[in-house]
């Protein structure tokens, strides 16, 4: 039975991009990323009892999507000594790449149109990187670091990858 009404696709492609975003990493890396484990890092902060812990548990956890640097891991360096597919495939941008890119691909199957799907993706994702700064703020985080720099590359590497899946499933699922 198809979905008609507009707002429980928008509801639908909006909840389960929320699930994505925060649990996507982990999911795509069987439950271990860059070192960290769902069970045993993140969550326990959760229970600690304080609201620092707390917000840094939310903000490890929100903030594992944005953990890809496109400028630091091809940098001439890196590509030297992993080459360009063990980067692109390694432990810390596939997961990301998948995520992000899952995420546009259900936006864009909910909602039908490359032009919605696109404008709902990247309103979704401003929303995402809100929420990520004001959890970074909330949890005493400094993003730029002294590096404004690689900020800038996590934070492009899922525009990229949500822009482009929702144009794809934008253009398969057509302007129904």
């Amino acid at each position: 039975m198809p979905i008609n009404n507009i707002k429980i696709r928008y509801t639908i492609a909006i909840l389960w991009s929320l699930v994505l975003a925060i649990f996507g990493v982990f999911i795509y890396s069987n439950f271990v990323y860059r070192g960290m484990r769902l069970q045993n890092d993140i969550f326990p902060n959760f229970t600690a009892g304080s609201f620092n812990k707390f917000t840094t548990g939310l903000y490890l956890l929100v903030g594992s999507g944005f953990s890809a640097d496109l400028f630091n891991l091809f940098s001439l360096q890196n590509l030297q000594t992993y080459g360009f597919f063990g980067i692109l495939f390694g432990e810390t941008l596939w997961p990301a790449i998948l995520t992000w890119g899952s995420i546009g691909i259900i936006i864009g199957m909910f909602i039908k149109g490359i032009k919605y799907s696109v404008i709902t993706a990247l309103i979704f994702y401003s929303g995402i990187c809100v929420i990520y700064f004001v959890i970074a703020l909330l949890a005493g985080v400094n993003l730029a670091g002294g590096n404004f720099l690689a900020t800038l590359g996590e934070l492009l590497t899922g525009f990229i990858f949500i822009f482009l899946s929702s144009i794809l499933a934008g253009f398969i699922n057509g302007p129904h």
